[in-house]
């Protein structure tokens, strides 16, 4: 399936919008006539982008031409159009045949064969997935058969009351992104290093009154061992966190019922400190060693495997590399760890023992900012498309990722569309349509003009010049900077030197500008023209 083409009267501030999605055809609909026409492309090489890859599009436009609102229409009309408040139609192409959804009762008349649904069954298939880094609290309401893995959604208060007591580990999801045989298609080097950051100050809440005598019993006791002195700051790290899952479990109490006659003895036993928490931990080991009970926290993860995980925590520590912050404030535990790559799966044990932790946070070290989005993005997208109903194979994946050149060093945005036309489909186990917006001349260079979108109320020219074209020229062509080369100040600038350098006679007080320009101006050209102009002054 391919989506060719939507149309919408109003929406967010778009009137009579229509946007092209097929590199084959430029569809355009009158509303008021209820006509349809298409004006046929220069055609593309064969499977130019793979032959897993539907089409691609980019969507260019000014600050405020409704990029990102096109992206919330294409979403929202595919895959929840009862939430559209107005007049649309999409029109999508499968196995060669062209198909109309409208709003309306009425088909549109079109020049070409053209089938009208009455309803979207054929849609339902489709699997849309809608990405975005941008944070800035613009929430989408793109409903639930949207994959919306945008960081604005994964900030989105209703989104995380929605998960309360269900929270995902961004960390483990890395991780195990890292291990797949997708990661290794995108050809990127794990991160060498993690970042964890706790809070020492260890604050409880307040333990139910129905809990068990023993329950109370033992946040007592962990709130006297957390003042644990003579502590290096490796083994205080450990006990923190040691402290911290404890507490997680008397909190919890209604879950771990059977715990009262293992934490009595222990307690009674042994003094609050350090050696009094790791008798507990070692018991509750030994306790749920052959058990196949699961953390209520994270149902991935048995009992058994996080405690004797938080046994060799201290050397798990040296042997990987532990390196405290000296700069954090006194509150904050901050320390980095080496990641080795061999050993994922106690990483994936240590990341679901930290979401435990109230107040901790755990990130990847040593990595750029551009490795960073590609790995939220393509592992995102790849978690997502794992789960539940979208984990079929073979289906359609329509791919929206808004900005895409967002964090990207201009080396990443070189890289960008090719890693997207090779990832996207393994990740998805099916055919791809990508639809990226972006302001980077760079990724439009890798786009031919059939597959670029342009939202502009001002006269774009008829012919876009974007695949292998030079930035300039991108630049003036798809992003209408039609004449200059480089941003307003050093313009203004060159200017300022330029109508020195046209005078007929040059004052001594051009000649110190003239020389004081050699010393910033880059520009060969200029410079041979001030050297020049001084040499014969």
């Amino acid at each position: 399936m391919k989506i060719c083409y939507l149309w919408a009267k109003e929406f967010k501030g778009l009137t009579r919008h229509g946007v092209n999605l097929d590199s084959t055809f430029e569809y355009q609909y009158d509303s008021v006539e209820n006509r349809l026409s298409r004006t046929e492309k220069a055609p593309l090489p064969a499977d130019f982008f793979g032959e897993s890859i539907e089409n691609i599009t980019g969507i260019l436009g000014v600050n405020g031409a409704g990029k990102t609102n096109t992206l919330d229409l294409i979403c929202r009309v595919l895959k929840s159009s009862d939430s559209v408040p107005c007049e649309f139609l999409v029109i999508y192409q499968e196995r060669g045949s062209v198909h109309c959804i409208s709003s309306t009762a009425s088909t549109p008349e079109a020049d070409f064969e053209i089938i009208h649904q009455t309803n979207d069954a054929q849609l339902k298939a489709l699997k849309v997935v809608y990405f975005s880094n941008v944070f800035d609290k613009n929430y989408l309401d793109l409903g639930d058969e949207v994959l919306d893995v945008s960081v604005n959604n994964k900030n989105n208060p209703r989104t995380l009351a929605r998960q309360r007591g269900n929270e995902e580990s961004e960390f483990i999801n890395d991780l195990t992104f890292i291990t797949s045989s997708e990661f290794k298609a995108l050809a990127l080097e794990p991160p060498p290093g993690i970042e964890v950051k706790l809070d020492r100050t260890l604050s409880f809440p307040d333990i139910d009154n129905a809990a068990p005598p023993e329950f109370h019993g033992l946040i007592n006791f962990l709130r006297s061992a957390r003042r644990a002195k003579s502590l290096d700051k490796l083994k205080a790290a450990v006990h923190v966190i040691k402290i911290s899952f404890l507490a997680t479990l008397s909190i919890n109490f209604r879950e771990y019922g059977e715990l009262p006659a293992v934490i009595k003895p222990i307690i009674a036993a042994h003094p609050a400190d350090a050696n009094g928490v790791d008798a507990l931990i070692s018991a509750l080991t030994k306790h749920y060693f052959s058990s196949d009970r699961s953390a209520h926290w994270n149902k991935q993860f048995l009992m058994s495997d996080l405690l004797g995980t938080l046994e060799i925590l201290h050397n798990l520590f040296l042997d990987w590399h532990f390196a405290p912050d000296n700069s954090a404030s006194k509150t904050r535990h901050n320390f980095t760890l080496s990641y080795i790559p061999e050993a994922t799966e106690i990483y994936r044990y240590f990341g679901c023992i930290l979401q435990s932790v109230r107040y901790s946070a755990v990130s990847w070290k040593g990595i750029s900012s551009g490795q960073k989005a590609y790995m939220n993005m393509f592992g995102t997208i790849w978690n997502c498309l794992q789960r539940g109903q979208h984990a079929q194979r073979g289906s359609t994946t329509l791919v929206c990722v808004d900005e895409g050149d967002l964090y990207l060093h201009p080396q990443w945005q070189v890289e960008f569309v090719e890693k997207l036309i090779t990832t996207l489909p393994t990740l998805s186990g099916g055919t791809v349509q990508i639809i990226v917006t972006t302001h980077s001349p760079i990724l439009i260079s890798d786009l031919p003009h059939q597959c670029v979108e342009t939202l502009s109320a001002g006269q774009m020219p008829a012919r876009l010049k974007t695949f292998g074209a030079n930035i300039h020229e991108i630049y003036r062509s798809a992003f209408g900077l039609t004449g200059q080369r480089t941003g307003n100040l050093s313009a203004k600038y060159v200017r300022t030197i330029l109508e020195i350098l046209d005078k007929p006679m040059l004052t001594e007080s051009d000649k110190l500008e003239l020389t004081r320009a050699r010393s910033i101006i880059d520009d060969t050209l200029i410079l041979h023209h001030v050297d020049q102009t001084l040499g014969q002054s």
